[in-house]
């Protein structure tokens, strides 16, 4: 009896008697035992072979069938060794890495024979004795290259589109696209069709890079909240002017700071140890300029020595598939601990050259994509070496968790919620819904797309964002809606809560926050919240961000400290409530550069009268004596807020209380004049909040603070971040 049809027979028989256990299936490419033909899957000794074959017995393609009591589908743990006897496949030396290799992802659809009601499917990794290592699902082609002469390795490989991430195929350690150091043009010159945008910039011809060097090479342009892409066009090494490809949106370049690297130039100088270019395989001689997308399929790869590569052959992983796992209609499908899912193609120069958007939102893939599913949970899963987002929760998929989950090595950011579509969709069933994001670390993000977001949710209802931990990112740590205006939209009843949040922006993109709300979110709150050490390249880094149109949210007992700009940034919009907040020690580290707005909160936005926000019983301290309580970007920006029972003070205060400058920041006023002129603050006061002894601890006050007799109520922000 074939494998597949005796695993059928022993599921039917458990059916008929009505046992309720789970069926087991094993998979373990390092095994020598293992077989997809011949073997049943049900005994560890002789488990299956391939993810894919197992997938397609438990969904019953073969013969049809409803398991009952559901399958476990065990995938052996540190099987990340080649299979003995596998050879290179020329003329690509893709190699078997013994890992769970789909490098056409692996699609989970609706029909599964296990997800049905009542008979779940999951995923889970085993001990087979192979280390404790994670059982990993790899997008990737593990690919040896040949040392060349020089220090570097070099070899042709396959790829399905530009290969934007490398890792090594040891270590994972990622291996960055070869870039320039870091340049500034010193004027934008627009010009016709096809040349898009020209730089000037003399000090590019002055490192001696040629126009044939630049033939493959990419142009990261600095903009305010994201960064563009484009080819290079045409370059005249003589005068430093360098065309770009495509079109150039130049409308928000307010903090750019002129910046831009250039990537993927075949010129040694730039290729530091553990890079790498890529070029066209197929090419002969020296490459002419290419103002056309490059061919598929065949590339050139060449990568710089990692420090104290001596081997004749560097083994590196070379990302084969946009979405590694993908569910589509699929429901009651769980994946356990122990599991990894890694190496997945960005698609950007596919899907968004030019222009990425905020949140790196045109992305069009990511490596675990749920679509039209429910009923699905990921717990205690790595997502790792992406070149895009880790995970996405698509339109008309519910009742979706991510709990306890590692998300690092992002190209871009790492958890998706929702489509990049604005307003309202008239077919409620197709917005994502009953999303949980719990216990879960995201970490590095923006190694390819700086603009990628910790969690980005965009159109989405009854999402919950709760005790994770999340740093080191070059963008928002956590992000909300995608409407601009004031007209009704789909997202409603969210909540971000008991979250730590640090590392945030590291200087590189302006106009950011911990967390960033854009458009109307009815019965959405964010509160316990901790923020802290958010630095933008320009204006901004804000602890927390209404943005246009933000309505119906409340922003309550969080913390945020040492943020470049604002504890707290209103732009504009209406029903906003900030309250019983601490906004602590901000300061502009570069005061020198647009928008340094250092203050406990900021205000702005041309038509103040047009917006509504009330900030009350909130703590807002200061050590710098720059910084300021109250901030106003435009004229009248505070026109229409409610500002009482709060508390301000400054520890950098070398004169009295009365002293301390308020609004409007043209023609400060002390805290009395501005009471006494604008009505807000009524029961407000400049005084020592009396925090508790320990520096950093914010939200304990000595019994005679004065904050307490305001109304401020302490809270315990001790369990925020990601529970173990």
């Amino acid at each position: 009896m074939g494998g597949a049809s005796a695993l059928l027979a022993l599921l039917c028989l458990w059916q008929a008697a009505g046992v309720r256990s789970r069926a087991a299936v094993y998979v373990d490419p390092c095994s020598a035992a293992a077989a997809d033909a011949g073997n049943d899957g049900t005994d560890p000794q002789r488990p299956f072979r391939s993810i894919q074959h197992a997938v397609a017995v438990v969904a019953g393609r073969e013969a049809g069938f409803r398991c009952h009591g559901g399958v476990t589908v065990y995938l052996s743990r540190g099987c990340t060794h080649p299979v003995a006897g596998a050879a290179p496949s020329p003329p690509y030396a893709n190699l078997s890495q013994g890992e769970y290799n789909v490098p056409q992802g692996l699609v989970l659809q609706q029909g599964l024979g296990c997800t049905d009601a009542g008979n779940p499917l999951w995923f889970s990794a085993w001990d087979a004795g192979h280390g404790a290592a994670g059982a990993t699902i790899s997008g990737g082609a593990a690919v040896d290259l040949s040392r060349d002469a020089g220090p570097t390795y070099s070899g042709v490989v396959a790829s399905p589109a530009d290969i934007w991430d490398l890792w090594l195929g040891d270590t994972d350690a990622r291996i960055p696209l070869a870039s320039s150091p870091p340049l500034r043009y010193t004027a934008l010159v627009p010009s016709p069709a096809p040349n898009g945008t020209c730089f000037i910039d003399p000090a590019l011809s002055a490192l001696g890079v040629s126009a044939e060097a630049l033939a493959h090479a990419f142009v990261r342009v600095a903009q305010t909240w994201t960064s563009a892409h484009h080819r290079v066009h045409s370059f005249d090494a003589a005068t430093g002017r360098l065309c770009l490809a495509g079109v150039f949106n130049a409308k928000f370049m307010g903090g750019s700071g002129n910046r831009y690297v250039v990537l993927n130039a075949q010129y040694g100088a730039w290729l530091s140890p553990q890079s790498f270019v890529f070029a066209p395989a197929d090419e002969g001689g020296p490459p002419g300029l290419a103002a056309t997308p490059m061919p598929r399929r065949e590339y050139r790869l060449t990568v710089a020595a990692p420090p104290g590569a001596a081997s004749a052959v560097l083994r590196v992983v070379v990302p084969q598939a946009a979405t590694v796992v993908g569910l589509v209609g699929a429901a009651d499908v769980h994946f356990g601990p122990g599991l990894v899912v890694a190496h997945s193609l960005s698609l950007l120069s596919e899907a968004c050259l030019t222009d990425c958007q905020q949140s790196a939102s045109l992305l069009p893939a990511a490596a675990v994509e749920v679509a039209y599913s429910s009923d699905v949970s990921f717990t205690g899963v790595d997502v790792a070496h992406t070149g895009s987002y880790g995970v996405w929760v698509r339109h008309g998929s519910h009742n979706i968790s991510l709990s306890r989950a590692r998300l690092f090595d992002l190209g871009a950011g790492g958890v998706r919620v929702g489509e990049p579509n604005g307003g309202r969709n008239p077919d409620i069933d197709c917005v994502a819904s009953d999303v949980a994001v719990l216990d879960t670390t995201v970490w590095g993000g923006g190694a390819t797309v700086e603009s990628g977001t910790g969690v980005l949710v965009q159109q989405a209802r009854r999402v919950r964002i709760l005790h994770n931990t999340i740093h080191d990112l070059s963008y928002h740590a956590v992000s909300l809606g995608w409407t601009w205006g004031y007209v009704p939209t789909s997202n409603e009843q969210v909540e971000v809560a008991y979250n730590l949040m640090y590392n945030i922006g590291r200087g590189r993109l302006s106009d950011l926050a911990c967390v960033y709300t854009l458009g109307a979110s009815p019965a959405t709150a964010v509160h316990h919240n901790l923020c802290h050490d958010v630095y933008a390249y320009g204006y901004g880094g804000w602890g927390f961000y209404a943005d246009q149109a933000t309505a119906h949210v409340v922003f309550e007992k969080n913390v945020a400290y040492r943020t470049k700009g604002a504890g707290f940034h209103f732009h504009w919009g209406i029903d906003v409530a900030v309250r019983n907040n601490v906004f602590a020690r901000p300061y502009a580290y570069n005061a020198s550069s647009r928008g340094a707005d250092s203050c406990g909160l900021l205000a702005g936005h041309e038509t103040g009268e047009a917006a509504s926000f009330a900030a009350v019983a909130n703590i807002v301290l200061l050590d710098d004596s720059t910084s300021t309580p109250l901030k106003d970007a435009f004229p009248n920006a505070f026109a229409n807020a409610t500002l009482d029972r709060n508390v301000y003070w400054s520890s950098a205060l070398q004169t009295p209380p009365s002293q301390l400058p308020f609004p409007p920041v043209a023609h400060p006023s002390n805290f009395t004049t501005w009471a006494a002129r604008t009505g807000q603050d009524a029961r407000s006061i400049v005084a020592d909040p009396r925090f508790c002894a320990d520096p950093q601890n914010y939200t304990c006050l000595l019994p005679d603070s004065p904050a307490l007799l305001r109304g401020f109520v302490p809270f315990n922000l001790s369990g925020v971040g990601a529970r173990r």
